[in-house]
């Protein structure tokens, strides 16, 4: 589709024009593959489309928030074609393409250099090197495509860097901090993606250019603007999609405005805003094409960060914890390096549980602990830092102590063993949490020999995944509040890989699995308890009260108490109770029983 351009002083003219104006060149020179009519067509831009060029040459940060079929890469690819064919010889363009798969990188190349080659011979751009990943143009510019990695970025300062995908990628704020690294003080950079739940960088850009803290310009591209979607757009009163393909046909003709493409933009904007969502038979086709999928929709039609991704807690749960429940804390402990974060000191009737994961203590790792009021179901303290086990120990000893907390560790890999052998030094009371030897939850309150080690191990039946189903219970739907921001901080980027719970490259989740041990331990320690009346009944008759002064009948224990135990009456004044193969701590067990109701008689 070149125009066909004799004279030199318009050949000059052109140039200029098109070295100047990207919108120009795309529109005049370019052509895209229709599927639809299964053949090449004269590239044409939609308003949304125009607007996304015009960023691109405007701002030096870019953010596209697209749907699904948006067309995004193509343009960009568009753009990247005239900026590098047209870049002058002194100061060439180097383009460098990131993508979570090199297959997806160098498909996104090969798009820039066809558009490259559908340029009028004028254009005086030849290719002095090809090769699959990298390019050369004869004047200079450059177009690279890698994987995303950090190693990737070494040696190579890009003018230009584009993140395809980029809410898909791992690596969180090392590969962004890398990126930045790599452009210098000069270049650009582009992040295209549809929404992927709260990652680490294309969500944390947009939170952040949405309050002013970075300097990205978002362009947000909806579909109902897309003339190849919105032929037939109608309006429809609904809270939510499912729900409304799911209700009958005769219920469906209710609060629909139909022809709402003859609307302007603004007037939609506003039913958008009152409840009315946009529909069309496209739109209506892509969300059966996803077996109406919330999540999918969600992430590949809305753009809504919120609902989208595979974040074992939801965007919209963290949000709530961040707006409704996470505080600065009420002071920070100088003694650990002001790593011990204090909301509420022990209250008097309350019942606490603590939890810690130890790290080496290198700086690759570090220790997680956190105590939870299991009667206002809150977290009360925290800690995060870089320590030894044996140092965690004495944290756990001081805090533990504090708080008269039932207290557990990951002894999965040894260094929760360390800190227990540890705590064993520091003559730390006996009210740990253990397992008996199969690791059978209905056994936890099996008190060993002072020879065995209390704690969880992850690796026994699947434990890991249990821990994190307590937390996702509790913290999604059970009312827990959280209060640390570090720990939010985790969680956003705490999401399933292959169907199972794991951090994202390059973040921890230190604090998660505190808060998922202790969680984990009240639903067992408490709801199990209440369950059975076997066990219940059994551990009642095994004791032996060597205290003439405390009550031993069950009624007594398990009368129907509605709140916390009143600190100041003795329910258990007894040092010790004994069954025939162990000794056990009513002083430190008793207060398990403090809330529990009888069982109903059958």
């Amino acid at each position: 589709m070149s125009k066909k351009i004799t004279d030199k002083r318009e050949l000059l003219l052109e140039y200029a024009k098109c070295a100047n104006d990207p919108c120009y060149v795309i529109e005049s020179y370019f052509e895209t593959f229709d599927k639809t009519r299964e053949g090449y067509v004269p590239f044409e831009l939609f308003d949304g489309q125009r607007t996304l060029v015009a960023n691109y040459k405007k701002h030096r940060f870019n953010l596209v928030l697209k749907y699904r079929q948006a067309g995004i890469s193509t343009v960009t690819a568009a753009y990247s074609a005239v900026l590098t064919a047209f870049a002058s010889p002194e100061r060439p363009e180097k383009v460098l393409i990131l993508a979570n798969k090199q297959e997806t990188a160098i498909e996104f190349q090969n798009k820039i250099i066809n558009f490259i080659k559908q340029l009028p011979d004028w254009a005086s751009v030849t290719f002095d090197k090809s090769s699959q990943k990298h390019v050369r143009l004869s004047n200079g510019s450059e177009i690279k495509a890698v994987a995303t990695s950090q190693d990737a970025l070494r040696g190579y300062t890009p003018t230009v860097l584009l993140i395809d995908e980029a809410a898909f990628v791992e690596g969180g704020q090392e590969l962004w901090t890398a990126c930045l690294a790599s452009i210098g003080t000069g270049g650009k950079a582009v992040l295209i993606s549809t929404p992927n739940g709260l990652d680490p960088i294309y969500y944390a850009s947009y939170e952040g250019a949405i309050k002013g803290d970075n300097s990205f310009c978002v362009t947000h591209l909806k579909w109902w603007q897309d003339p190849r979607f919105n032929k037939d757009l109608r309006l429809v009163k609904t809270k939510d999609i499912v729900d409304w393909f799911q209700k009958p046909a005769a219920e469906k003709d209710e609060e629909i405005i139909e022809s709402a493409i003859d609307l302007h933009p603004d007037v939609i904007a506003k039913f958008i805003t009152d409840g009315y969502k946009p529909h069309s038979t496209w739109y209506e086709n892509m969300c059966r094409d996803m077996n109406l999928n919330r999540r999918m929709i969600n992430q590949e039609l809305e753009c809504a960060f919120i609902g989208s991704g595979d974040n074992v807690i939801e965007g919209e749960v963290l949000r709530k914890q961040e707006t409704d429940n996470v505080q600065q804390p009420a002071f920070k402990a100088t003694e650990w390096d002001n790593n011990v974060w204090v909301w509420q000191l022990p209250q008097k009737g309350h019942r606490y549980i603590l939890a810690l994961d130890v790290s080496r203590g290198d700086s690759e790792d570090a220790t997680g602990m956190c105590i939870i009021d299991y009667d206002t179901f809150e977290q009360v303290l925290e800690y995060h830092g870089k320590v030894p086990p044996d140092v965690a120990a004495l944290i756990v000893d001081q805090y533990g102590r504090m708080y008269d907390a039932l207290s557990t560790f990951d002894i999965t890999g040894g260094m929760g063993i360390a800190s227990t052998q540890k705590l064993k030094e520091l003559n730390y009371p006996k009210k740990l949490f253990h397992y008996d030897k199969e690791g059978d939850i209905n056994s936890m309150y099996f008190i060993p020999d002072d020879n065995s080690t209390p704690g969880i191990n992850f690796a026994s039946k699947n434990r890991r995944s249990q821990i994190v189903a307590a937390l996702e219970e509790a913290v999604s739907r059970g009312g827990f509040k959280i209060r640390s921001e570090r720990l939010t901080a985790e969680l956003k980027k705490f999401v399933y890989k292959n169907g199972k719970p794991d951090h994202m490259k390059g973040s921890h989740d230190d604090l998660i699995m505190a808060l998922g041990m202790c969680l984990f331990v009240a639903n067992t320690s408490f709801k199990r308890l209440q369950e059975s009346d076997n066990m219940t009944k059994a551990m009642l008759d095994s004791w032996k009260i060597s205290n003439n002064n405390v009550k031993t009948d069950a009624d007594y224990l398990l009368k129907d108490v509605t709140s916390s135990p009143n600190p100041d009456k003795s329910y258990y004044n007894s040092d010790e109770f004994s069954t025939n193969n162990n000794m056990m701590n009513t002083r430190e067990y008793g207060w398990l029983f403090g809330a529990m109701k009888p069982r109903p008689k059958k």
